[in-house]
């Protein structure tokens, strides 16, 4: 996937000029700077998560964390990327994980996995 997208990204590269005193936003300061601790807490959530509990639900809450992700990123960039396809894709989330919950519930799925 890597190789296919290079090939457009390097295209379009060549034909692009972004001149070197391009303005920044506050924003753009913010996220650079706390892209450290948001790393470390990505990656630490992912290992937890590995160790703690079944595949299933490992699953389910990685798409939940990701979710979760894609509502910082409207509210930090003021929703000004927000169409139509990301709020479909929101509602059909929320309504998928409640179905999954109602399963959950109604058939008592364990969680945790025994650790030695």
């Amino acid at each position: 996937m890597t190789a296919v997208l290079a090939v457009p990204a390097l295209i379009s590269y060549s034909f692009s000029v972004v001149p070197y005193d391009a303005s920044w936003e506050s924003i753009d300061y913010v996220l650079i700077g706390m892209s450290l601790v948001f790393m470390v807490g990505f990656k630490f959530s992912e290992i937890w998560l590995i160790q703690h509990i079944e595949a299933t639900q490992f699953c389910v809450l990685e798409h939940t964390k990701y979710f979760m992700a894609s509502i910082g990123q409207w509210f930090l960039q003021n929703m000004a990327h927000a169409t139509i396809y990301a709020a479909l894709g929101k509602i059909l989330f929320v309504t998928s994980s409640f179905r999954y919950w109602n399963y959950v519930m109604e058939n008592n799925v364990e969680f945790y996995k025994e650790t030695k």
